[in-house]
């Protein structure tokens, strides 16, 4: 499948996957447009026009690719902040932002019914990443420009959008809990 590239179709919110649906065609899809990729290391499902919330990273191990498949994820705890340098993304290529990530992520695979799973590094960021994907937040959105501002000042990058909202508020700037409704 292709890539989109279009910014107005990536910002719009998935929906969950829903128990009577399967998401296996989804994650096929997913995973033949990756495997045609040389650099892509995850890829959300709404990169690939379809609008619900999963998607798949993958890495490197021995020479072979090991894949994991998310549905209706939901990040449960974060921590260490820090600065990530150089984040691209398949449906901007060759474009690259720092971003504010956190090196430890603890995640639960909604409908997977799986164990919480620690993501660290590399593995945590790109499960950021394409979560944000999810919520239609491109990592434009996560660039990070430093600036001083406090808790209860607007956020600048709402305020260059004519959005008006605290920075303590901010949903997309601010980093609070990443979870799914």
């Amino acid at each position: 499948m292709e890539i989109i590239t279009d910014r107005s179709m990536l910002k719009r919110p998935s929906e969950p996957v829903q128990p009577s649906e399967s998401a296996l065609g989804i994650f096929s899809a997913l995973r033949e447009t990756l495997e045609a990729s040389v650099t892509g290391i995850g890829l959300a499902a709404i990169q690939i026009g379809i609008a619900k919330c999963c998607f798949i990273t993958r890495r490197k191990h021995n020479d072979t690719w090991i894949y994991n498949e998310f549905e209706n994820p939901a990040i449960i705890e974060f921590s260490n902040p820090f600065i990530y340098s150089g984040e691209s993304c398949l449906s901007f290529p060759g474009v690259f932002v720092n971003t504010l990530r956190y090196h430890r992520i603890t995640v639960l695979n909604g409908s997977l019914h799986e164990e919480p799973v620690i993501y660290t590094g590399i593995d945590a960021v790109v499960v950021q990443h394409e979560f944000d994907h999810l919520s239609g937040i491109v990592h434009y959105d996560r660039e990070f420009k430093p600036v001083t501002v406090g808790r209860n000042e607007p956020c600048p990058s709402c305020l260059a959008q004519g959005k008006t909202v605290k920075f303590k508020k901010c949903s997309i700037h601010y980093m609070p809990s990443m979870q799914i409704p």
